[in-house]
């Protein structure tokens, strides 16, 4: 994949934001670097894939793109992300739902490295979270 232009970036990353909602985890190849990072920790392709899988997909937590900025390597996103009945509960916080309907936000940078994420910052909603976790 070539370098995208700003325009092109944003279009790039609401595809990749597509795979994840069709439950694409192969098609995250082209998105994701094999030596990604996610906040300061290196995953790899492998371990960020196992990240979406374990707490998107197999939740089908639903994601709305609420707000988007592009530039020529980066891209910032607040995301409203929406849980269903099925939600079993978010590995990467560490709390169980138990079924639990709600939304919560996630702010989130990328870093594009010759086309594709090279590292991304997440900042979680965790007491929203938190909150319905604790409801009966």
């Amino acid at each position: 994949m070539s370098s995208p232009t700003t325009k092109n970036l944003s279009n790039v990353y609401r595809d990749y934001i597509r795979a994840i909602l069709e439950h694409d985890i192969d098609a995250l190849d082209q998105y994701v670097s094999k030596d990604v990072v996610h906040n300061g920790k290196q995953l790899g392709l492998h371990g960020y894939k196992d990240l979406i899988l374990r707490n998107i997909m197999e939740n089908n937590l639903q994601i709305e793109i609420k707000r988007l900025i592009a530039d020529e390597n980066h891209v910032a996103a607040v995301l409203i992300l929406t849980t269903c009945s099925s939600t079993k509960g978010l590995p990467v916080v560490g709390i169980d739902l138990n079924g639990q309907t709600f939304s919560f936000a996630e702010n989130v940078i990328y870093d594009f490295k010759n086309g594709k994420i090279g590292e991304v910052q997440s900042l979680v909603d965790v007491d929203t979270i938190r909150s319905y976790a604790r409801q009966p």
